[in-house]
């Protein structure tokens, strides 16, 4: 069994000494420029994330909320996101809660990307997924009945509204912006209010 199998493996593990280790591991390994084995983790983490398997699915976000993007491709950064968009709707929610860990942790990449990290990402295509994932996910919140469901959603989307990302956007996608920040506010008032 190889190594970053191993490490999959201890994730699993009902020892929580053991998981943390691991998941420690994945850490430095995301940050080593070992590039083989990075390839070959995050290739495990996106088929698990596809499993019919909800532990599998699980076990991909958990390792992904620890996975560092200092180095790396975008497509694979790409791809990781939009594993974590699609189970931030799975049919298991101990997956959508380690979905939305992910996708604070994602949060945090934009937010280095804002203030000058990520260098090695292209500008306007990182500007392109954050935005995109943004309307997406607002456009899910909209589609969706009153309810814990939808308060969710919108959880999500306020954690990417977080980055500071806005001084990235045109005088359009400004507006769109500002437009849900709007909307999700009195949503977001109206839920506590008890309304929904």
């Amino acid at each position: 069994m190889s190594e970053i199998l191993n490490l999959i493996q201890e994730i699993k593990s009902n020892d929580k000494k053991d998981r943390y280790k691991a998941l420690d591991q994945i850490m430095e390994l995301s940050r080593s420029n070992k590039i083989n084995q990075k390839k070959e983790l995050l290739k495990i983490l996106h088929q698990q994330a596809k499993s019919a398997d909800w532990n599998e699915r699980y076990i991909s976000m958990y390792a992904t909320s620890r996975f560092m993007w200092g180095s790396g491709s975008f497509e694979d950064f790409k791809e990781t996101y939009y594993s974590v968009l699609k189970l931030l709707e799975d049919e298991d929610g101990r997956v959508r809660i380690a979905a939305f860990n992910a996708l604070e942790h994602f949060r945090g990449f934009f937010i280095a990307f804002a203030f000058g990290g990520l260098d090695h990402f292209d500008k306007n295509e990182t500007v392109k997924l954050w935005l995109d994932s943004l309307i997406l996910l607002w456009d899910k919140t909209k589609v969706l009945e009153e309810g814990k469901q939808q308060y969710f959603m919108m959880k999500c989307v306020d954690t990417l509204f977080r980055p500071d990302m806005e001084g990235y956007l045109n005088r359009g996608d400004y507006r769109k912006y500002m437009g849900i920040w709007d909307r999700l506010q009195e949503l977001e008032k109206e839920y506590n209010e008890g309304k929904h």
